[in-house]
């Protein structure tokens, strides 16, 4: 992939992919630009706070949300784990996990999930 942004539309290409890896770049650019999309759509539910809001917040819960899923368990794969382990958040100290995997290197070369995924 040539540019950074590029991740962004690859990662929301494969929303409903949960097979393969995805690298530490694809992990961090799209949270990044999911933290971003949420903000400004706060920003605008305060200064427009008729239905504009509410349809741009369903917006990032029904359209951005399962590409997040999909991105936690190939990133989960890319460290050699399974996708059920996002399930740990749900308990009260399971997102440290969540905190965590930005900075975890990858395995290198092929795992039981797939080649090793290009920068």
């Amino acid at each position: 992939m040539t540019s950074k942004f590029s991740l962004i539309f690859y990662t929301f290409k494969k929303t409903f992919s949960y097979s393969g890896r995805a690298n530490r770049d694809e992990f961090i650019f799209y949270i990044s630009f999911f933290m971003l999309y949420g903000n400004i759509v706060l920003v605008l539910n305060k200064y427009y706070s008729d239905h504009l809001g509410v349809l741009l917040l369903a917006n990032v819960i029904l359209l951005l949300a399962p590409a997040i899923c999909s991105l936690i368990t190939r990133r989960l794969h890319d460290l050699n784990a399974s996708g059920w382990w996002q399930l740990i958040f749900l308990i009260p100290f399971g997102l440290i996990l969540f905190f965590a995997l930005p900075f975890k290197k990858g395995t290198e070369g092929a795992n039981r999930y797939g080649e090793q995924p290009k920068n």
